[in-house]
């Protein structure tokens, strides 16, 4: 064989034994990166899982209104600044109420979700007023809830500041529940709750909660918050799921 030939066959194998060398590791790359996406999904998936085990926990311990022995719980992620939060409580809210809290079909859970990055650090300061209010009375709460989307100044703008927040309170809660404005204002300076906040948000975010307003009904997280109609449908269908069989 000449030198010729000797040198081409040398590298031909030399090519071949390249090849194969990059067949395998990209084999090897592959199966790594198939049991670390393996990992992550399952690591995901148990927290995941996690959360919504906790879920139920948390809101047995959240403002509700309605029957507390309904058979149908929505949970309410929002936030006081959030427009489309307003949108809610103006377009669904009080069918909701009508329709199937006041009834004692349905309850209702507010779980706190202020996003101040995008509407304002004054949202934060919305969620420790009802915060606050919701410890000295439940009913406080509410009627702080439905005062501050009734009266609910632009996104951008500061406008949920102490003295409005208590403006609000004076005009719209206290003349149905006595409210201790001088613990309140402290409560609210001091940011005595701000790790219920905190808990709220975290799970919010471990169940994949993304923006406001965000529904859960019955353990089913909606990708819509509206039309009420397809609201109503929904709770309908749920209830005629888990209503005992006629004999």
């Amino acid at each position: 064989m000449s030198h010729r030939a000797k040198n081409s066959q040398k590298n031909r194998q030399e090519r071949v034994q390249r090849l194969t060398a990059l067949t395998g590791m990209g084999v090897l790359i592959g199966v790594l990166v198939w049991v670390g996406a393996s990992l992550w999904w399952t690591d995901r998936g148990s927290h995941r899982g996690s959360a919504w085990s906790l879920f139920e926990e948390r809101t047995a311990t959240r403002p509700t209104l309605g029957n507390d022995d309904a058979p149908v719980t929505v949970v309410e992620f929002a936030d006081f600044k959030c427009p489309a939060c307003k949108a809610f409580h103006e377009m669904v809210f009080y069918d909701l109420k009508r329709d199937f809290l006041d009834t004692g079909k349905a309850k209702l859970v507010f779980l706190q979700f202020p996003i101040p990055s995008v509407t304002g650090a004054d949202s934060m300061n919305a969620a420790h007023a009802a915060e606050c209010l919701f410890r000295q009375d439940e009913r406080a709460f509410w009627a702080f809830y439905n005062a501050v989307y009734a009266n609910q100044g632009p996104k951008h703008e500061t406008w949920a500041t102490t003295d409005r927040l208590l403006e609000l309170v004076r005009d719209y809660v206290e003349p149905l529940v006595d409210i201790d404005e001088e613990d309140l204002q402290q409560c609210i300076a001091e940011r005595r709750y701000q790790d219920e906040i905190d808990k709220d948000k975290q799970l919010g975010l471990d169940l994949g909660v993304r923006g406001t307003p965000t529904l859960v009904l019955n353990g089913e997280m909606l990708d819509r918050w509206g039309p009420y109609s397809r609201l109503k449908a929904a709770i309908e269908r749920t209830l005629e799921e888990i209503a005992p069989a006629a004999p």
